[in-house]
């Protein structure tokens, strides 16, 4: 400023110069100087106080920030581990599902093996019944040598004709049934015959008609059919229900001995009681209806009207459910010798199998009683024959996975459980540098042990101290 020729400071140095005074100081007496000086020396002192204030603020800073980047780690490393966890669950889902078909499957096949030893599915031939007789007898030797080890004129034959509702039954295979009833029960002295009577009819106040028609048909056989019993039902499910609660049936015996007091059968319970003991009636729900199940079949189309949701007619009333059948045939079974009359074995036939009450009842039967039995059964027409054995196997496999029927030899071992040392198992969770886990979980997916949770379930939370300690911090303040 001097040097550019500042006339205010050179009159100001000529004046101090001129007065020559002792205490004269440049720093504060010369106006210019003094305010350069002021200037400078604010300037400095603030820049040194603000240095010192700025370090700890930096050191702060960078604290907090670097608090920042491990949380944020900690998250990524929690979010790694859950993504893995879910991953070894996925492959725990996968491991137990192929454990379920791999247990379904041998269910299945000692199902197969089951009813393949005890049930032989069969279908009417309406035009020869002669088949139909050898087709008997083929079955009965085959089970006379693969589990009697005996020869099949000693084992005799006990046909089952459900007549409750013969509207329901096509007169072909009426005819064919009758021909294999009469011949099952001739064929030996010890063959036993059980007939439902009619308890419906299409025509209104003429079942008496039904019951007169197949009457008149064993009259010309060489039977004795004068035993009746009756099978009971403990009460109605629904009031509307039109079914009986009792419905009758007939013994028929051969009347090849003269009598039938000379029979083994005349001794059992069911002739001696002349009753079964009561059982379920048959809900409509749970009713079925034949289905056609092949590659090619069109949608189901049963025999109920549109609208309707459960049976009606005649095919409700051939319905009696499983309990009867295993009423009748316990009936029989019980208290009869049938070893101390040279009989090693007997073979059912269903001559009017339908929906399977018959097979399922005798298999009941067949799981608490050590004499050996077999069970023929007959349906109208190979695709009912195929949709029986589908429903008969199919409950067959659910009784063995609840252990409601009994083991036999050359079923597969079912395994009851998983190996849980072969199952994947959770990843360890991760070395955390902040963040503390709330929560424990299994080795496992699926493990039972107490306080557990599962990896979803785990969260990371920010430990006290460290939240304290920030919380009311510049740097802190609206960080969640």
């Amino acid at each position: 400023m001097w040097l550019e020729g500042d006339e205010d400071l050179d009159m100001e140095l000529k004046f101090h110069l001129t007065e020559k005074s002792e205490s004269f100081n440049p720093r504060t007496d010369i106006t210019i100087l003094k305010k350069l000086g002021d200037r400078h020396y604010v300037s400095v002192g603030q820049h040194i106080v603000s240095d010192v204030g700025s370090s700890q603020a930096s050191i702060d800073y960078d604290e907090f920030c670097l608090l920042c980047k491990k949380i944020k780690y900690d998250v990524d490393a929690w979010k790694e581990w859950q993504h893995k966890c879910t991953s070894t669950e996925a492959n725990a889902y996968a491991a137990h599902q192929s454990f379920k078909l791999l247990v379904d499957e041998k269910l299945g096949q000692n199902s197969d093996i089951l009813t393949s030893k005890t049930v032989s599915f069969e279908v009417w031939d309406d035009s020869r019944s002669e088949k139909n007789l050898n087709r008997l007898m083929d079955v009965r030797k085959k089970f006379c040598k693969r589990q009697l080890q005996k020869p099949p004129h000693v084992v005799p034959f006990v046909p089952i004709w459900n007549q409750a509702s013969p509207s329901c039954i096509p007169s072909p295979i009426q005819k064919v049934q009758l021909n294999a009833f009469s011949w099952a029960i001739c064929e030996h002295d010890g063959s036993l015959g059980v007939l439902i009577m009619p308890v419906h009819s299409n025509l209104t106040n003429k079942k008496y008609l039904s019951d007169v028609a197949i009457l008149e048909k064993l009259s010309k056989c060489n039977f004795l059919f004068d035993e009746v019993f009756s099978i009971l039902f403990e009460k109605k499910l629904d009031k509307r229900d039109q079914r009986p609660l009792t419905y009758n049936g007939r013994l028929v015996f051969p009347a090849s001995l003269g009598t039938a007091a000379k029979l083994v059968w005349y001794h059992c319970v069911l002739r001696e009681e002349g009753r079964t003991r009561a059982i379920p009636q048959l809900s409509s729900r749970d009713m079925l209806v034949p289905e056609d199940i092949s590659d090619d079949a069109l949608p189901p189309v049963s025999d109920v009207p549109d609208g309707a949701r459960y049976l009606y007619g005649g095919a409700k009333y051939m319905q009696m459910g499983p309990a009867a059948t295993k009423a009748i045939l316990d009936g029989l079974i019980t208290d009869v010798d049938l070893r101390g009359h040279n009989i090693p074995g007997c073979v059912f036939v269903s001559l009017a199998a339908n929906t399977g009450d018959d097979i399922i009842g005798f298999l009941q039967l067949h799981a608490i009683h050590t004499f050996p039995m077999y069970m023929i059964a007959f349906s109208n027409s190979e695709q009912e024959k195929q949709w029986l054995e589908a429903v008969v196997k199919d409950w067959v496999k659910e009784q063995l996975r609840d252990n409601k029927l009994p083991h036999i030899a050359g079923q597969h071992k079912i395994p009851t459980a998983m190996d849980n040392d072969s199952m994947s198992h959770y990843a360890p969770q991760p070395h955390y540098q902040v963040l503390v886990p709330n929560g424990k979980v299994g080795k496992y997916p699926g493990s039972t042990e107490a306080g557990i949770v599962k990896p979803s379930d785990v969260v990371v939370e920010i430990p006290l101290e460290v939240a304290k300690k920030w919380c009311a911090h510049v740097h802190g303040q609206g960080v969640q």
